[in-house]
């Protein structure tokens, strides 16, 4: 098995997503998939690479996530109404 280089993750400008994936850029590789790279910009180091996504675009994701190793999701479940 190869060892992980790189990470994708979704929800990294959340609460609890914006801290894990600073950490992780302290080891990996990181690409954060946000649906508003600005805000990404804003609150993630320069080091965390950082593309437009959105998960109900899967053709879109395929591009975002196309030669990374492993992706993370750290999205909260939709609230039921």
């Amino acid at each position: 098995m190869r060892p992980i280089r790189k990470i994708g993750i979704f929800g990294a400008t959340g609460r609890l997503g914006a801290p894990v994936a600073t950490e992780l850029a302290k080891t990996f590789a990181v690409r954060a998939i946000v649906r508003s790279p600005e805000t990404a910009r804003q609150m993630l180091p320069a080091s965390i690479e950082i593309v437009q996504g959105d998960l109900r675009n899967v053709s879109g994701l395929r591009a975002a996530l196309e030669g990374w190793m492993r992706s993370t999701s750290i999205l909260r479940p939709k609230r039921q109404t």
